[in-house]
């Protein structure tokens, strides 16, 4: 029996996901949504236990941040992992992408380009309490495809959406339009390129608080550009 079978045999990935299909329309339409206490505690544990395996990097860009001195400026602290999903390190991070995948073509009728959905990232982060830790005003990558998901593993954090008052690139110049706790078992799922809905199909602004009282571990599951050998596109920092 492979390593996968192993780890996920029996594995419940769902507490509830009576909200997830409304979450998944919501950030069709308005570019984002949360989903409170989607996955199971079981499935959490197995998440921490894989997080554990994999060698994280120290990103920390506080003092030179990306953009540095334009107004579309981010910083970012945080210890991460990224990888493909066929990678043999992730299979449990794999698992949930094929459980959320299959719910989302249930929504193809309504969102032909949702067919087309194929997560191939995870991504691990760690924000570690006290610290500072976070991600200031940003959009997502551009490179990112239809839908992101966010699954918060372990710990809280207040994440705010934005809208821009201004030109859409100066995070100088926006005010606050919603504002959410995400908690342990809780999923953001984040409109990406490719995905029109409303709003004209744009990404979203937002910003991650530090973590409350506890360090916050994430798993994000991203649909990323693939080359002409199948390899998916190397991470920009």
């Amino acid at each position: 029996m492979s390593r996968e079978s192993l780890v996920l045999e029996g594995l419940e990935v769902f507490e509830s996901d009576d909200h997830l299909e409304t979450a998944i329309v919501a950030a069709a339409e308005r570019g984002y949504a949360y989903a409170p206490f989607v996955f199971t505690d079981k499935l959490r544990q197995a998440l921490r236990a894989e997080l554990a395996t994999l060698p994280l990097s120290y990103v920390d860009r506080i003092e030179e941040p990306v953009n540095q001195g334009q107004p579309n400026e981010v910083r970012q602290r945080y210890e991460g992992f990224y990888g493909p999903l066929d990678s043999a390190e992730v299979p449990v991070a794999r698992f949930v992408a094929r459980a959320l995948h299959e719910r989302v073509q249930l929504l193809t009728t309504e969102y032909p380009e949702l067919s087309q959905w194929q997560l191939n990232e995870a991504g691990y982060q760690v924000y570690r309490a006290g610290r500072h830790d976070g991600v200031s005003l940003h959009r997502d990558r551009g490179s990112d495809r239809l839908l992101a998901a966010t699954i918060t593993v372990s710990g809280a954090s207040e994440v705010r959406i934005h809208e821009p008052l201004g030109a859409e690139d100066d995070y100088t110049n926006t005010r606050v339009v919603d504002s959410f706790r995400a908690m342990a078992g809780g999923v953001m799922l984040l409109r990406a390129a490719g995905l029109v809905g409303g709003a004209g199909g744009g990404q979203v602004l937002h910003e991650v608080l530090p973590p409350v009282n506890a360090d916050r571990t994430v798993l994000n599951l991203r649909m990323r550009p693939v080359d002409r050998a199948g390899q998916v596109a190397a991470l920009e920092i």
